[in-house]
């Protein structure tokens, strides 16, 4: 005889004994485990957990005078617009973008805050390794990135280039 409470109740205990399975190896086992409490974006960049800030670090370090920087490709910089003062720095062609902006990003021991398009965008975390191999010192990762600031009212150039 077919009973839903049995289907359920079996379900739920299939269900947990995974999670815990699961669980336990991410945490003994596994080379690349995800730190619970990590974003998504943290534990795949591999870049420790101290360079990402959030909305409220990234605009002190924008008042305080830390370089921007966009890593989003230009077209997004110059026609969704961007954080004020921030520079475009575009992890796609990097070596390229970088032979044109480098100067820009002087001396390599100021803070640059490095942003995209937000949450799950993985080129600011890309960038940031890249300049951090080119030997800037303080380098974090705005994670929130363009969305999340505009979003916020703070300080962006539009794409008609006024600053709102």
């Amino acid at each position: 005889m077919f009973s839903w409470k049995s289907t359920v109740l079996r379900s739920l205990i299939l269900v947990g004994i995974s999670l815990a399975v699961g669980l336990v190896h991410n945490y003994a086992f596994s080379q690349q485990g995800i730190r619970l409490g990590q974003s998504p974006l943290q534990a795949v960049s591999g870049l420790a957990e101290a360079l990402f800030i959030d909305l409220t670090a990234a605009h002190d370090k924008w008042k305080a005078g830390a370089i921007f920087v966009d890593a989003r490709e230009e077209v997004f910089y110059l026609y969704e617009g961007h954080i004020e003062k921030a520079v475009s720095l575009p992890n796609k062609d990097f070596e390229a973008a970088f032979a044109r902006s480098g100067e820009l990003l002087s001396p390599k021991d100021r803070q640059l805050v490095i942003y995209c398009s937000g949450f799950g965008c993985e080129d600011s975390a890309e960038l940031a390794k890249m300049l951090m191999d080119k030997g800037y010192s303080y380098v974090f990762v705005y994670e929130g990135g363009w969305p999340e600031w505009s979003d916020a009212g703070l300080p962006i150039v539009s794409p008609a280039g006024e600053v709102e």
